[in-house]
């Protein structure tokens, strides 16, 4: 009953979400269906929801009214509706209430024996008539099972998935149905354990889980012998993967590093006491390793958080060459005080340190961050020093957002939203002109400087070339080569004149 059936998979949120929708992209076919290209023609649609925002949330019950509609136009072709990814346990019930199936994105290997069971429950022949069925859900015990956790400022290896008692698979052991060809997003870990105030995350995706070091590295050399040409590794904390290790596994590191033409020996990052004593194999060693694969593809990371971007982390970015010149570092606010509120353990002056010894060791560093503008009890003093950081960091791109209480976090049940939705407003507008400035500075810097450019597509209006640097900026480019095939061009690498700029992008002419 299963096969012929159609899917379609509708993503918010981060890009951890959109390769949760490639790997379930893989379930469903292994299972028959096949993927279509809108909700009209589909069978199944899945949403993969992110509760970060409530806007994001407000927008899933805009396409549940999308969906009744279409069942209304078929009403002799069933149309399944599922829903999974950061879903806060405050809104599963009542999700559940319009969803044909709620589930966990963590039970990812358990969907196709779910999915079987709506099939052949939805429906029965009753007298010549079709019966509705009571739709499968999760109860609201089972629902809110998951016990919260507190905050612990303490660091300790991550579990390995293999060795995780939650289930005998895990889902990111599944195999992603890349939905780009020549750019893979690799999830090198999940979940979370800081608990910020402000934050859902760890509520949505639960504790922090790390993947075997050997399976990321697997991924990564996969691809890069299929021609991929950027791979962005992901993690909610992606500079606290730890895992614990053996002899076995430096074994095989001995062997894979030996297939392209390396040696342990040859790693500077593999000599550290941590890693050949005390056998923790953090962030900094993975990223050495799979930059060791090759030069002929970028190497990107998000997101890093200032506590543990180490000095070893910094020099081991500007030690490979394709390990990309950007640094995202989340700040979220730029006082002492509002951090302490929001539970980032850091200061601004740590932070700055960091930035210090970035731009030191980085020559070209794109500096990016995140920042939250009307936090909980935020004063004018207190968004002045956000706004001396931003003058200070000089940041080439920050993605500011105004604070939303997120249901079943610490600011939602300790903290008051007291700061006005016309300040929040105001002050954000405030922080983009300052980013505006410092963006325009930073990129008058590259005018008739070359830059290595990946090809992403050709805008089809103009016959420019649209694609990114490896500072991640954005980038037109023209040709006067008319011989030369843009479409041709795409997933490749080029290198480019910059020619002109604004804050936000640049434009340039290939060399050829």
């Amino acid at each position: 009953m299963i096969r012929n059936l159609k899917y379609h998979i509708i993503t918010f949120g981060c890009q951890m979400n959109v390769s949760d929708s490639e790997r379930m992209a893989t379930t469903f076919e292994k299972i028959g269906l096949s993927l279509v290209d809108s909700t009209a023609k589909a069978d199944v649609i899945v949403i993969n929801a992110c509760s970060v925002r409530q806007k994001a949330i407000d927008r899933i019950w805009g396409k549940l009214n999308e969906f009744e509609k279409i069942k209304k136009k078929r009403p002799n072709r069933p149309l399944y509706t599922v829903l999974t990814g950061c879903v806060l346990p405050t809104d599963r019930p009542k999700f559940s209430e319009r969803f044909d199936l709620y589930f966990p994105m963590k039970e990812l290997p358990q969907l196709p024996a779910k999915l079987e069971k709506i099939f052949n429950t939805r429906f029965e022949q009753v007298s010549g008539k079709k019966k509705k069925h009571k739709i499968i859900k999760l109860s609201v015990a089972e629902l809110l099972a998951d016990k919260q956790i507190k905050y612990s400022n303490g660091q300790t290896p991550l579990t390995p998935i293999s060795q995780s008692p939650a289930s005998q698979k895990h889902y990111l052991e599944i195999e992603a149905k890349y939905s780009n060809k020549f750019s893979a997003f690799v999830p090198i870990m999940t979940g979370c354990n800081a608990f910020c105030t402000y934050c859902a995350v760890p509520y949505t995706r639960g504790r922090e889980v790390s993947r075997k070091p050997e399976e990321i590295i697997d991924e990564v050399a996969r691809l890069s012998a299929q021609g991929y040409r950027e791979v962005t590794l992901l993690g909610q904390i992606i500079n606290k993967y730890m895992v614990k290790i053996d002899d076995t596994f430096l074994k095989y590191l001995d062997y894979i590093l030996s297939k392209h033409g390396v040696a342990i020996k040859d790693i500077p990052e593999l000599q550290e006491p941590v890693l050949l004593e005390k056998k923790l194999f953090k962030f900094h060693h993975l990223l050495a390793v799979l930059a060791s694969l090759g030069n002929d593809f970028w190497l990107r990371y998000v997101s890093s958080h200032p506590k543990w971007f180490s000095r070893e982390l910094i020099d081991t970015i500007n030690r490979y060459e394709n390990i990309v010149e950007h640094v995202h570092l989340p700040v979220q606010a730029g006082s002492d005080s509002t951090l302490k509120r929001m539970l980032r353990p850091y200061t601004i002056e740590e932070y700055k340190k960091i930035i210090i010894y970035i731009r030191e060791h980085i020559p070209g560093v794109a500096l990016t961050t995140d920042v939250i503008v009307g936090f909980c009890g935020e004063t004018e003093a207190e968004f002045q020093a956000t706004k001396d950081l931003f003058k200070w960091a000089k940041y080439d791109m920050a993605y500011i957002s105004q604070y939303s209480t997120r249901p079943g976090t610490t600011a939602q049940s300790e903290l008051a939203d007291d700061v006005s939705h016309n300040v929040k407003v105001k002050r954000e507008t405030e922080l983009n002109d300052i980013l505006e400035q410092t963006a325009l500075e930073n990129n008058q810097m590259l005018l008739n400087e070359e830059a290595e450019v990946l090809v992403t597509k050709l805008n089809a209006k103009d016959n420019k070339i649209i694609g990114r640097t490896r500072t991640n900026k954005n980038i037109r480019l023209a040709t006067s080569n008319k011989k030369l095939k843009t479409n041709d061009l795409i997933g490749k690498f080029v290198k480019a004149k910059v020619t002109s700029i604004t804050p936000w992008s640049l434009e340039g002419e290939i060399k050829t």
